[in-house]
């Protein structure tokens, strides 16, 4: 039997997704960043503020301006992204729009392949 230590140096850097305010990608944005950041007791709010911010752009940014990164405004930039983003009902309203939106494909096979990557990708959200 082997025993395998894992030491976290040696695991490949990733950047972290942004977020530019587009509901559609709000959950692969979110997933990540909990994981990565929000459920590490090693970092302070103040620290993982600073981590969200940098990570943001576009709606979502503009969203938390006024906020000074702080323990408290952390919980307040969240529970505020949370609320403008994360809505399911919102999320699925948007996926269905980007259904009913997609421009029809041409008869060549390029153009059929990237309207079922997209339509397949919309249905994946809706899951």
């Amino acid at each position: 039997m082997y025993d395998y230590c894992l030491d976290s140096s040696h695991l490949p850097k990733f950047n972290l997704p942004d977020c530019n305010g587009n509901i559609l990608m709000w959950k692969a944005f979110w997933d990540v960043f909990d994981v990565e950041v929000h459920q590490k007791t090693k970092y302070s709010n103040a620290t993982k503020f600073n981590f969200l911010n940098s990570r943001l752009s576009g709606e979502a940014k503009a969203l938390l301006l006024g906020l000074v990164p702080s323990n408290d405004n952390y919980t307040v930039a969240v529970a505020l992204l949370k609320k403008r983003f994360g809505q399911p009902a919102k999320i699925i309203m948007a996926h269905i729009r980007a259904l009913v939106a997609l421009p029809k494909p041409g008869n060549d096979r390029n153009s059929l392949r990237k309207f079922v990557d997209a339509l397949e990708s919309h249905i994946r959200g809706l899951e």
